[in-house]
């Protein structure tokens, strides 16, 4: 039997006495000279063996990369069904120009003719595939003033002056993007413009029509609506 000297007793016994039975089953289990002599050296630590974790279910991140990679360089042929789609969205790589200027792109090579229609104002700018802006104006530039520039008027005479001016400074591009902006009475006009008699000459180069409209999910609160 191990001699403890008087604090080991008591701190033992203190310990008998709190620890819970599952604990203290454990404790009277223990050889005492590897309970509360301290003179010899702690047991080696062994280290667990890491255990097998389960692969995710698609594999992980750089198996997926390696797939999508081999994937794309061995691309299957193209189906009847992609060639049908591409039939219908083509993609214009072309070497348009405007006003003697080349287009650009790396990839897109159509010009731009974007519409800002605010509530307040209408914009409206001609631009190469490279975002070099050839031509624009706003309701402002043919004499509308204030408040006025924010009417259907407006619009309609800046749309009719400017697709005047396209046709007189120089040849127009094969292909033209429009990019809408904005809801304002701008957008409706621009339109009537368009398929009246002023745009003839524009609407049949027109091959490809975005909306590029900011919405806002969630965000900062908006200001009160104004109640007339």
């Amino acid at each position: 039997m191990t001699l403890r000297p008087p604090i080991l007793q008591r701190a033992a016994a203190t310990l008998l006495r709190r620890a819970p039975p599952r604990l203290m089953g454990s404790v009277l289990a223990a050889p005492s000279s590897a309970r509360f002599n301290s003179s010899e050296p702690p047991p080696p630590f062994t280290p667990r063996a890491p255990r097998d974790r389960p692969q995710p279910v698609f594999g992980g991140l750089s198996s997926f990369l390696d797939t999508s990679v081999l994937s794309r360089s061995v691309a299957p042929p193209p189906t009847p069904a992609d060639d049908a789609l591409s039939m219908e969205f083509p993609v214009y790589t072309g070497t348009g120009t405007a006003f003697g200027v080349p287009g650009m792109g790396p990839e897109d090579n159509m010009f731009r003719l974007c519409v800002l229609a605010t509530k307040h104002n209408t914009h409206i700018t001609f631009t190469k595939p490279n975002k070099d802006v050839l031509l624009t104006l706003s309701c402002g530039n043919v004499g509308f003033k204030k408040a006025n520039r924010g009417t259907f008027d407006a619009a309609y005479q800046l749309s009719s002056v400017f697709f005047q001016r396209m046709d007189k400074r120089g040849p127009l591009p094969k292909n033209l993007e429009i990019n809408f902006r904005d809801f304002g009475p701008g957008r409706e006009a621009f339109i009537k413009v368009l398929l009246g008699r002023e745009g003839k000459n524009i609407r049949g180069l027109v091959r490809r029509v975005t909306d590029n409209s900011r919405l806002k999910f969630g965000g900062t609160r908006s200001r009160a609506v104004r109640r007339l």
